[in-house]
């Protein structure tokens, strides 16, 4: 029993970090293109300043209410990513409680001669777990800024 306690901690840890990394990667892209995105928009907005320099000027405020309105939703696009910041501290604390499993399958499995010391180091590993919680269940709860 312990052993097969054992290998599924193993074998849940391993997927864990698996999903840690591409949420890493996943964000690291899109921070990227979004940031992509922003420098084009900025550079779009030259251009249109320059082509109504020249006698358009009756484009100038509509064009320019366009460039806010997708620098607005740009901006709401990327504080949604905050999703990675609570996901990794969430997988964060799952790997934790797993590594936990796994010392108390191990405990269980080999008994020692400072079992009852080993017990309450588990125990104090789950319950310094309990003190650290992710209470955020949404993304509307905070801002962050990625550019």
């Amino acid at each position: 029993m312990a052993a097969l306690l054992l290998l599924q901690a193993g074998q849940s840890r391993a997927e864990i970090d698996q999903v840690a990394a591409l949420l890493d990667d996943a964000i690291g892209r899109l921070g990227l293109a979004f940031g992509r995105l922003d420098a084009l928009i900025a550079s779009q907005g030259a251009l249109v300043q320059h082509a109504i320099g020249g006698g358009a000027q009756a484009l100038a405020g509509p064009l320019a209410e366009v460039a806010a309105q997708v620098r607005r939703e740009t901006e709401q696009a990327v504080q949604a990513l905050q999703f990675q910041d609570l996901s990794a501290q969430l997988l964060a604390r799952l790997a934790e409680r797993i590594d936990g499993f796994a010392a108390l399958a191990e405990l269980l499995r080999l008994p020692g001669p400072d079992a009852e010391a080993q017990w309450r180091a588990v125990e104090a590993r789950f319950e310094a777990l309990e003190r650290r919680t992710v209470a955020q269940s949404d993304l509307a709860g905070g801002d962050i800024e990625l550019f």
